[in-house]
């Protein structure tokens, strides 16, 4: 694993604090610039969940997009939290809550991968990792009870689970994002998630992510991670 660089930028005109330069870098480009997550509201004051919001780029834009937009945003990386803290003190309308969006409330043991691509420790299947810590978890069924306008799943394998918890009230989100993750050596299980969100009155489009010319002889590896695919549902 690559060492963090920790790193201070303006975004915006404002101090922004990452945790790791190149993977913020990345981040940027995909939304200020290509705006893979641009759409048009239907609502003036619409509300977003951005879940695994990490240090707060997808609600730096959601924010610059949609100024008047409720947007709660869930992290529970220690360090990314603090910066996503530090990222949002000047938005009106945004509450951060330091937590995993599990399918209870509670707390969990969590794997914080140098701080990016953190994950729920029980999903790798591997035990007793040096830096394994505790967060807490919410329910997110618990916050699907009016309409979303956006809602935005980056939870590093967690997606199924809570998708599953919250699939009765999925007809309450207009657009939903979701980064499919599987784990090495765990049951994948990417067709119980689209039969899900397609369940709910969805279609689909999606990009490729990890992907690696050769497959048959080579499948990259990154955070434990064999595969990783962004799944875009939108209602017709």
């Amino acid at each position: 694993m690559q060492p963090m660089q920790p790193a201070e930028v303006q975004l915006n005109g404002q101090s922004f604090r990452v945790v790791d330069g190149p993977s913020f870098a990345w981040l940027y480009r995909e939304q200020f610039h290509q705006e893979v997550f641009r759409f048009e509201s239907s609502c003036p004051r619409p509300l977003m969940l951005d879940c695994g919001a990490n240090v707060g780029v997808v609600t730096a834009y959601l924010k610059n997009r949609f100024p008047d937009a409720r947007v709660v945003a869930f992290e529970p990386d220690p360090d990314c939290f603090a910066a996503l803290q530090h990222n949002c003190r000047s938005y009106s309308g945004v509450e951060t809550v330091a937590a995993a969006v599990w399918i209870t409330e509670g707390e969990l043991e969590f794997d914080p991968v140098g701080a990016v691509g953190g994950h729920v420790a029980e999903l790798s299947g591997r035990n007793g990792d040096a830096d394994r810590i505790r967060v807490k978890a919410v329910r997110l069924r618990d916050y699907l009870t009016e309409p979303v306008e956006f809602l935005k799943m980056d939870i590093e394998g967690s997606e199924l689970a809570v998708l599953e918890d919250c699939r009765d009230r999925l007809a309450m989100v207009r657009f939903l994002f979701v980064e499919f993750h599987s784990f090495v050596g765990r049951p994948q299980n990417l067709g119980r998630l689209v039969q899900i969100v397609e369940d709910a009155g969805f279609r689909l489009h999606a990009h490729g992510s990890m992907e690696e010319p050769q497959p048959f002889l080579r499948i990259p590896v990154h955070n434990r991670k064999d595969f990783r695919l962004n799944l875009f549902a939108y209602r017709s």
